[in-house]
């Protein structure tokens, strides 16, 4: 699990680093920078502690990008 998320980290990354303030399309959904940027947060935490404990749930486009990436957050 962790190498999925370690592997979607660096992509969002690499996004966030080659756009500006564009929405784009990762894993098929459309996101804006905010959404990049909270997923890397998620990701770091989870990869950093295993979970995500004490975070709020993800939602929207952060859920569905996490999801078909195949990473569950939960414990």
């Amino acid at each position: 699990m962790k190498d999925k998320a370690k592997k979607l980290k660096e992509k969002v990354q690499k996004t966030i680093d080659n756009s500006e303030y564009r929405g784009v399309k990762v894993h098929g959904v459309t996101c804006s920078r905010s959404d990049l940027e909270m997923i890397v947060f998620m990701l770091d935490v989870f990869l950093r502690q295993g979970n995500i404990n004490g975070l709020m749930a993800p939602c929207g486009n952060v859920k569905d990008v996490i999801e078909k990436a195949g990473i569950s957050l939960k414990n």
